[in-house]
């Protein structure tokens, strides 16, 4: 984690301004004789994308770029000293952004009582505008298995069911993973570092869920929901999955607080109300037929009595408690 995201800042009196992509692992090409070296075609791509010099050191000579090696020291003991436990990379890179502009926004002796920051905004107004992000990732082609997905670095994403045999093309960001078919955007994954690792979009299955409601209990994309959304499934609709797919297809359509916040309501209400087509009603503001509910509960209710009813007189049984008429 430090070698990839402290890197990305340089402290040049104070102001942390080195920009480095993570995806650029090596800046070397090969070696052109006794000393000289070639470039990578990424780093000369950026360099004129961004209008900067590359220099590189010898090997082995650390000591060439000690600035560097001394801000990411700096930057590493400031900030991580204190602080070396997180829940996630989004985590710590949040502490991180905390602890950088904490350090940027001191006053500094040298800087005539002025911190960094002060003097970066006195810089704004002589800079060049800013580009838009270089797109870093690395591009293939991916073909779609029986399984609506692809293969990337030995782990699997999911795409859409339709394209089952199709090739698609794919962004791999550090981050991300986008895929693509015929120029436009069809799945967007969180890219796992792991080994052997399926990320499902329950979302991309809907057209084979409905012809196979029964598949959804098992699936992995069910186990990958939201905890909110699967608490939904557990208490609502593990005998009626075919409804539950329905209520995705809602979410896709809207969005996942709505459908919540409806099933709240619902819920308070009465738990049995809890249905994709209430949920539907309450979210586009639809009447909800309360008193036909309450009637057919009524009616099964009456009609179950009446069947003990009879029971009891086929067998000769007296009649106790509520049943007796």
């Amino acid at each position: 984690f430090l070698d990839i995201h402290v890197r990305a800042f340089n402290r040049m009196g104070g102001v942390h301004r080195e920009l480095v992509y993570d995806n650029l692992k090596q800046a070397v090409r090969r070696f052109v004789g006794r000393n000289e070296k070639e470039a990578t075609e990424d780093l000369i791509k950026i360099s004129i994308y961004y209008g900067f010099k590359y220099r590189f050191c010898n090997v082995a000579k650390g000591n060439e770029k000690g600035h560097v090696e001394k801000g990411i020291e700096y930057v590493r003991r400031k900030a991580f000293s204190s602080q070396t436990d997180f829940e996630s990379i989004e985590e710590a890179n949040t502490y991180l952004g905390e602890k950088l502009l904490e350090l940027n926004s001191k006053k500094r002796n040298w800087l005539q009582n002025q911190s960094p920051l002060d003097i970066l905004n006195q810089e704004m107004a002589y800079l060049i505008p800013l580009k838009p992000p270089y797109d870093a990732s690395r591009r293939v082609e991916a073909r779609v298995n029986k399984y609506s997905v692809i293969t990337i670095d030995q782990n699997k994403y999911s795409v859409p069911d339709y394209l089952v045999g199709k090739f698609v093309n794919v962004k791999i960001y550090p981050e991300i993973i986008e895929i693509y078919y015929k120029d436009n955007k069809i799945a967007e994954h969180k890219r796992s570092y792991q080994a052997h690792y399926w990320s499902i979009d329950i979302n991309h299955f809907i057209h084979t869920l409905k012809k196979k409601p029964g598949a959804l209990h098992a699936s992995v994309g069910r186990h990958q929901l939201s905890p909110e959304l699967q608490e939904t499934y557990q208490e609502y609709y593990t005998s009626n999955p075919r409804d539950f797919i329905e209520l995705l297809e809602l979410i896709k359509e809207k969005d996942l607080d709505s459908v919540l916040k409806a099933v709240e309501e619902l819920r308070k209400i009465k738990k049995e109300l809890v249905t994709t087509d209430n949920i539907k009603n309450i979210i586009f503001k639809l009447p909800m037929d309360k008193e036909s509910l309450e009637t057919k509960d009524i009616s099964i209710q009456n009609a179950s009595l009446k069947q003990i009813s009879i029971l009891n007189d086929l067998f000769n049984l007296k009649p106790i408690g509520r049943y007796e008429n």
